[in-house]
């Protein structure tokens, strides 16, 4: 069975609906929430404290701690960069063929 990638068709309606709200935000306004926000900074605490149970000295915690932030955030930005992309492909692809299903209006 071959793998079927979800972005390369169009997007149901109700994920359109849901998308077009999302989208008013920007591309970097979305990366930067689901991105940085929604993704690296939870990677950072959750990493970090993963980690603490390694590490426990204060010295440790000044290097990484900043480090993963940094590594995490990038890592965040570039995926909602990513799935700002293939978002809109997917969106872009449902209101094609959603107007190519309307009538022609006669005015």
């Amino acid at each position: 069975m071959a793998f079927k990638n979800p972005f390369s068709r169009a997007m149901p309606p109700d994920r359109a609906t849901r998308w077009e709200m999302s989208r008013q935000r920007g591309r970097w306004g979305f990366a930067l929430l689901s991105g940085v926000v929604g993704w690296g900074i939870p990677m950072t605490i959750g990493m970090s404290l993963f980690l603490h149970g390694r590490h426990s000295e204060p010295q440790f915690w000044l290097q990484v701690v900043p480090f993963n932030l940094g590594l995490y955030s990038l890592g965040g930005l570039l995926h909602g960069l990513w799935m700002w992309r293939l978002n809109e492909r997917a969106y872009l692809k449902f209101k094609k063929e959603t107007e190519e299903r309307l009538p022609p209006s006669d005015s």
